[in-house]
């Protein structure tokens, strides 16, 4: 399989070896470690890229607590929310290419185009962890995520991804963000004419044995499944709430997810999240030009 694919999450080696040592990786990479060692690298993943509050909270499961430090976070961006007043969303929809399919960019483009959705803007940027919690806090919130959600968050902040604005005058896609929505697909199922269950699916179907619990190769332990946390959910080795029995491929549940994809309800939070000033202008200047078209 084409590295260039997934290339940032190379940057994982390094890391887990530090944080954890030679040893720990050595044992991840063969699949050696045991449940114990996982659940413990786990808290210690998630106290080192949630911080210690956010991580306590968790564990005592405080959920009013960490919501208030989410609109805590959100109040730094309200100055960008407040430039999308006279923004018309109808003809916007806004896709994240993860760092997991990264170099798939230009498939999910072509893709779009051929159903009827013009390339806006385009953008390569990493996500913060700020930014990611603004995104995300409603899938690291419940119990059954804490297990899985440490990896997903490694393998996503700070590290490369694109972030993709298409519009639309047709009115049979509008909205065009629940149009993009209605496409999406489900992560690890093989579904044709979507974006998770066909480019993605068809793609990081080369990274996974085909009983779904195992990757083909051990390199790929240490890229997508750094501590091992997803191994142990799909082999039920742990106990879980089994979402991934969804899927054809289990581990393509917790590692595929490919692409963000907010609904018309969602945008304008992401798009002040992902999108900064002069971006912003950008793309309402751009818009006003195609209107005029």
């Amino acid at each position: 399989m084409n590295n260039s694919i997934y290339y940032p999450l190379y940057e994982n080696n390094e890391l887990i070896k530090k944080l954890f040592g030679v040893v720990f990786f050595k044992n991840m990479i063969n699949d050696n470690l045991d449940c114990s060692e996982c659940i413990a690298a786990n808290d210690y993943l998630s106290e080192y890229l949630y911080g210690t509050e956010i991580s306590r909270l968790l564990k005592v499961d405080d959920v009013e607590k960490i919501k208030n430090i989410v609109k805590e976070i959100k109040g730094k961006y309200d100055y960008r929310f407040s430039l999308l007043q006279n923004f018309d969303f109808d003809n916007i929809g806004l896709l994240v290419v993860r760092p997991e399919n990264v170099g798939l960019v230009d498939k999910y483009i072509n893709f779009l185009n051929q159903n009827g959705l013009s390339l806006l803007y385009k953008k390569r940027m990493q996500l913060n962890f700020e930014q990611y919690l603004l995104m995300y806090h409603h899938g690291l919130i419940p119990k059954e995520s804490r297990y899985d959600f440490p990896t997903r968050t490694l393998n996503y902040i700070n590290k490369d991804c694109y972030v993709l604005l298409f519009y639309s005058k047709n009115k049979l896609l509008l909205p065009v963000a629940d149009y993009l929505n209605s496409i999406k697909g489900k992560q690890g199922r093989q579904q044709s004419g979507t974006l998770r269950g066909d480019i993605a699916y068809n793609e990081l179907k080369k990274l996974v044995n085909v009983n779904g619990t195992s990757f083909m190769r051990n390199e790929y332990n240490s890229l997508f499944d750094p501590i091992g946390m997803c191994r142990l959910l799909v082999r039920n080795s742990i106990e879980s709430d089994n979402a991934h029995d969804i899927s054809d491929l289990k581990l393509l549940y917790y590692v595929g997810q490919a692409v963000h994809v907010p609904d018309s309800q969602e945008i304008k939070d992401d798009f002040s999240v992902l999108l900064d000033e002069n971006d912003i202008d950008y793309v309402d200047q751009k818009i006003l030009m195609l209107k005029r078209k």
